[in-house]
């Protein structure tokens, strides 16, 4: 199964390409670095681009801007990574019949 995992090069991505690659799947990672695909989330129509060209049958977001500080400073760039990619993310899914799985947190910032 073709999984693409966003955020494939953090912590949890490289943790949940290692699994999928274990369990006899075909993990695709998605970073800005250092990734099977680059994506930056800030740049418009980088992830509907990338889904058209990866062509997954499931994508686990584990991108995700995770300072707190960071994101409350710029609460513009936070929105980028943290809540646009999830419309893209529904929309796809909705269109395509995939699934998508995110990853959230209990933190919240007043941004």
């Amino acid at each position: 199964m073709r999984i693409l995992i966003l955020g494939g090069t953090g912590l949890l991505g490289r943790a949940l390409c290692a699994e999928a690659k274990r369990r006899g799947h075909a993990p695709l990672s998605a970073a800005r670095v250092d990734a099977d695909y680059t994506l930056d989330l800030c740049e418009e129509d980088a992830l509907a681009s990338l889904l058209g060209k990866a062509r997954p049958v499931m994508v686990i977001n584990a991108a995700a801007r995770v300072d707190l500080a960071a994101c409350e400073a710029d609460p513009v760039r936070a929105d980028h990574i943290n809540a646009r990619p999830l419309r893209v993310l529904a929309n796809w899914s909705q269109h395509t019949g995939q699934p998508f799985v995110h990853i959230s947190t209990d933190h919240f910032f007043d941004g």
